[in-house]
Parts: structure tokens; sequence; C-alpha cells
């Protein structure tokens, strides 16, 4: 809400009709994330929906204009379009300050919000603390030639979007 209230008036409306500022290959990756979300979000009617649909690319534009040093990855697709089934496609606007509070103060603050950044970081952690506390997986992971970033990267930005179905948020 601070945010919002801190911003020029009617700016989530501006971002969604100067769509011309986003670039070519950003949008062909946005637009390709809106039919690559994991599968309770795919199944969900207010994403099927071409008013849903359109409301998620709106935020990811607006977002990513708001926020120019932002990189679009599918980790911050699935976090909008959480956002958007809690708060509902009737409030977008909502939806898309929620995400922009999300990334600013809880997901990765110390990265600014950059989700692909704070993602790489996490899993370098679990890395070394696997390799401490977990002497043998490590051992055999290195054998098998497997790192831990390749595999759980997605898993952190994710973890509560992809688990959580987002009417029990929006119930609690």
């Amino acid at each position: 809400y601070g945010l919002q209230k801190a911003a020029e008036e009617n700016l989530y409306n501006k971002l969604t009709s100067e769509v011309e500022n986003v670039d070519e290959e950003t949008m062909d990756k946005v637009e390709e994330g809106c039919a690559c979300l994991a599968p309770n979000f795919t199944t969900n009617i207010l994403l099927l929906s071409g008013k849903g649909s359109e409301c998620l690319c709106d935020i990811m534009y607006a977002t990513l204009q708001h926020w120019p040093h932002l990189v679009y990855s599918h980790g911050l697709h699935q976090l909008a379009a959480f956002m958007l089934l809690v708060i509902t496609p009737h409030r977008a606007e909502h939806a898309f300050w929620s995400l922009l509070g999300f990334l600013q103060t809880k997901l990765y603050p110390a990265v600014a919000g950059q989700v692909t950044l704070g993602c790489f970081i996490e899993t370098g952690v679990l890395e070394l603390l696997v390799l401490q506390r977990m002497p043998k997986l490590s051992s055999h992971l290195s054998k098998m030639e497997w790192h831990i970033p390749h595999f759980c990267s997605t898993w952190y930005s994710r973890v509560f979007t992809s688990s959580l179905q987002p009417e029990v948020v929006r119930a609690s």
C-alpha cells in the first residue's frame, strides 16, 4: 500500500497502456511464460480465460517497465500469477503493487528483487550446506556431475506458489 501511495497517480494504468516500452524479446518471454505456468495455475479458470491471461501479462509488463533493471524469469511470472489469483483479476493493480512489495522487501531483498540472482545465491548457499553437513550426498552428486543449482533453482522462487493453492491463501 505504501508503494502505491508513494507513486504517481494512475501509474499502473500508465504502465499497462505503454507496452511499447517493453522490448520484443521480453514480450515473447512474457507471452511464453503465461503458457508455461505450473500445473496448478494452468488448470485455474481465472488464468485460462482471456481476461486472466491479459491481466497477468499487464502485471508483468507494468512490473518490468516500473523496475527496468529487473530481469524477466519464469519464477517472476509464477509469483505474479500467484498474486493475481490470490487477489483476483478484478484487482490486478493491487496484485501488481503486492508483487512489487514482495520483491522489494521479502524475496531476496539484498539483490533488489532480482529473482534469478537471488535464486543463484540461495542455491549456492544450499550447495555449501550440503557439502558441510551431508558430505556423502555431496560426493555422490559430484560423481554424478549434478549441481544443486541446476535441479533446484526454480524451487526457491516458487516454493509456496507451486505447493499452496491460491484459494487456500485467499481463505486464510
